[in-house]
């Protein structure tokens, strides 16, 4: 059976009558321009349209399964929902294209381009998106698990609640994109030739909430060797508060003159010391290892590992983070203050 004529596809009614009259039949649009057509919900598995340049086109829950649309552009162009899986689409041209919830899992996307795209909730597992380049994107919630997405560039892209599981990310960038505390990297592959200092990474854009809040800020005080000292001085506050409260009940030793009075800065010592203790100890288990063991320049220019996976890690477990900075830093500037004024009366003593 013959291909349908091009005006056919600009005429949603013509085309699916012509599908029903030409079952099995695959459209054929080579380089061929296709303007303000409604393909969607159409059947246009094995397409064979490369060089096509499809503008102001929908093509929303189009069945494109296996179609070699290799070199296409897609401009304007509603992809949302579409089925792109297995198919070929290598050297092609997303401009203001809509690929929400498309699934393109196991498609071929190397050496493509995404600019000023939507693909919220895109899924593209097992594709192959070498040299790939998405500036400009939204691509929250996408989902490129076990994907080859080598020297790939994320330039300006929303990257929230985004799914990298087990993909192949060597080579690539993420200059400006955005990611939270949901976008995850679990599993990922980074070859020795990644490089790490300069793949965008310490420019990357969070939350506003965690640009203060995360497990970087945190271990400011976290790394230090506070954790065991924090518990035994709060012993040692304890021990003599318990003291000193049993000495004025039991009265036991005579020669002391009673009431006792406590220490006028033991109580400031020992909440100081109980912030910091049990701050120190959500730190200590809920911080990941990775940001709890290296700075992010430890790890990233002595390493040479990519910052991206420290920024992660450093965003994870964001109300662990904030509770843990809420106890310690009020804790250390406590015992802080006490520390300082101890050593100022210190001096003037000397110098009296």
């Amino acid at each position: 059976m013959a291909n349908p004529p091009l005006d056919i596809l600009t005429d949603h009614a013509r085309f699916l009558e012509w599908q029903r009259n030409n079952p099995g039949v695959p459209i054929e649009a080579r380089g061929d321009s296709i303007v303000d057509a409604d393909l969607s919900d159409c059947d246009l598995i094995r397409a064979n349209c490369p060089g096509a340049h499809f503008r102001m086109t929908s093509l929303q829950d189009a069945r494109l399964r296996h179609a070699d649309l290799t070199g296409a552009k897609f401009e304007n162009t509603n992809l949302s929902r579409a089925s792109l899986s297995d198919a070929r689409i290598q050297g092609a041209t997303f401009l203001h294209a809509n690929l929400s919830s498309a699934d393109g899992s196991s498609a071929n996307f190397s050496e493509s381009s995404f600019e000023w795209s939507e693909g919220e909730g895109l899924f593209l597992q097992e594709a192959k998106l070498v040299s790939v380049r998405f500036q400009n994107c939204m691509l929250d919630r996408a989902f490129f698990a076990s994907s080859n997405l080598r020297s790939t560039t994320f330039r300006n892209c929303h990257l929230k609640g985004t799914s990298f599981r087990w993909a192949d990310l060597t080579g690539t960038s993420w200059h400006y994109s955005r990611i939270d505390s949901n976008t995850r990297f679990d599993g990922t592959i980074w070859d020795a030739d990644h490089d790490a200092p300069n793949d965008g990474s310490d420019v990357i854009e969070v939350p506003r909430f965690n640009r203060l809040v995360n497990w970087r800020s945190a271990r400011v005080i976290g790394h230090l060797p506070l954790f065991a000292g924090a518990y035994i001085l709060m012993t040692v506050a304890v021990s003599i508060y318990t003291g000193i409260a049993w000495l004025n009940d039991s009265r036991i030793v005579s020669t002391f003159s009673y009431p006792i009075p406590f220490p006028p800065r033991l109580t400031a010592v020992l909440w100081g010391s109980a912030l910091l203790a049990v701050g120190t100890t959500i730190f200590e288990i809920a911080c990941p290892p990775r940001v709890k063991e290296f700075s992010r320049t430890q790890w990233v220019e002595e390493l040479r590992r990519p910052g991206i996976l420290h920024a992660s890690d450093s965003l994870s477990r964001p109300r662990a983070a904030f509770f843990a900075m809420s106890l310690m830093f009020p804790g250390a500037i406590i015992l802080g203050v006490l520390f300082i004024e101890r050593v100022i009366r210190g001096l003037l003593a000397t110098t009296s």
